[in-house]
């Protein structure tokens, strides 16, 4: 557990510098192209993330080849390659047929950054299974960092407009491919038997991938209603509210990362305790951290973005108990895709909450505008939590109240972190006055 606790707060340390470096690269695209660009940048994010799915495939299939199955890592790379530049040119490709046949340019600029974001995100795999979560957190936050640096530039000093802001996003993600190209040679060695892996990678990988994309729509289902029925000026606004309420997201984010391997490969009684032990640690952190941001999100929303984004505050309440439900669910996916093999299951969980999202908020946007996303949105994880808790439940036998009660024990790792961080900072502190 102190391991654990280690590799969470440096997690949540460096994802919150990532995190801020998205919130006030949102903010420049807000005050200088406003709510109508700022809803077409969101949209071309919202396609990438959807055909990005594809990445979580293989990267679990990936994990489970060389963490659980423990195959070679020379040997799991090459078909990795392999299977990475089939699917990278085949969407690639389609996107922009796509493009042209619907008449729908943005397509092609998802397009274009689409192979670099897949190879960023695909090798990370290996330094994931091996427990290594600062790989992935140092590329995160230089990706975030470098796009704000870029947009800044871009959008406040030289006034440029949205496809001089494209052009940086696609350059920014090229740039972060060629240090994945070179953290994914650590990995090069002897490969033996490579057709057999590529066969077992796209059988995994698109079961994983079939739940990864409906957990996609699930999670950008109510985005593309809402640009559908209301337009890109009110896309711009509703994810100002997105953007805000995923700095909560931020706070469970660490612990998935930090025991991920240990979800992967230990055994299934450890990994359901740290499966039950990570649910409510982020119910109960991310939960606290809702009640805050219901009373101070909307004034500050208003104030930081400008009065055109202000009514993105009332979406942001609604959306706080989903993001809640949210933040607890993906420990579950892991468990049941990383440690049972069975990623069909969150698929059916997930097939259902994003059928229920659209539901709701086609039936409401004519009379609550974009609330209503905010309404289904809420209304779908709540009832993605349920359900996976319960299957959960009758799969493990941990009681349910071990899942959103925290206990004794909890409170303790707690003050143990608090003062850990305490004597961190007075050591930084004493150094400072040594020097």
């Amino acid at each position: 557990m102190p391991s654990i606790v280690s590799k969470s707060a440096e997690t949540l340390a460096i994802r919150l510098l990532a995190q801020g470096a998205g919130v006030a690269t949102g903010i420049v695209i807000a005050r200088t192209l406003g709510p109508g660009d700022k809803g077409l940048f969101s949209y071309v994010a919202a396609v990438l993330g959807l055909i990005l799915t594809v990445s979580s495939g293989q990267s679990a299939a990936v994990s489970y080849q060389y963490g659980r199955l423990k195959i070679a890592s020379g040997t799991v790379l090459h078909a990795l390659r392999r299977v990475m530049v089939a699917i990278a040119a085949s969407l690639a490709l389609a996107l922009c047929v796509a493009s042209f046949a619907l008449h729908q340019p943005l397509l092609l600029v998802v397009a274009a950054v689409f192979p670099f974001a897949l190879f960023n995100q695909t090798s990370l795999a290996f330094p994931l299974a091996d427990g290594n979560v600062r790989i992935q957190n140092v590329q995160n936050l230089l990706l975030t960092a470098t796009f704000f640096a870029a947009a800044f530039v871009a959008c406040v000093i030289f006034r440029a407009n949205l496809d001089v802001l494209f052009a940086c996003w696609i350059g920014v993600y090229a740039a972060i491919a060629v240090r994945s190209f070179y953290i994914s040679r650590r990995y090069d060695g002897p490969a033996d038997n490579v057709a057999a892996a590529v066969k077992r990678q796209l059988q995994f990988g698109t079961k994983v991938t079939l739940n990864q994309l409906v957990a996609a729509l699930n999670y950008q289902i109510d985005i593309f209603i809402i640009f559908a029925f209301l337009g890109a000026p009110a896309l711009g606004i509703y994810t100002v509210a997105i953007g805000v309420g995923q700095m909560l997201w931020h706070l469970s984010q660490p612990l998935a990362s930090s025991t991920f391997g240990l979800v992967c490969s230990g055994s299934f009684e450890r990994a359901a305790e740290l499966t039950a032990t990570c649910v409510r640690h982020a119910f109960t952190v991310v939960g606290a951290a809702a009640l805050v941001l219901f009373f101070a999100g909307p004034p500050l929303i208003a104030a930081i973005y400008g009065p055109r984004f202000a009514p993105a505050g009332e979406v942001l309440r609604w959306l706080l108990p989903g993001i809640i439900a949210y933040c607890s669910t993906p420990f579950f996916g892991t468990f049941m895709v990383q440690q049972v093999g069975k990623p069909v299951v969150m698929t059916v969980i997930l097939s259902v909450s994003t059928l229920s999202c659209a539901i709701v908020t086609i039936a409401l946007i004519h009379r609550f505008g974009m609330v209503a996303g905010a309404i289904g949105t809420s209304a779908s994880y709540s009832i993605s939590l349920a359900i996976a808790a319960i299957y959960f439940h009758k799969t493990t036998k941990v009681p349910m109240h071990r899942l959103f009660i925290i206990d004794r024990r909890d409170i303790r790792h707690y003050v143990s972190a608090f003062h850990g961080l305490i004597a961190r900072v007075r050591a930084l502190k004493a150094g400072a006055l040594a020097q």
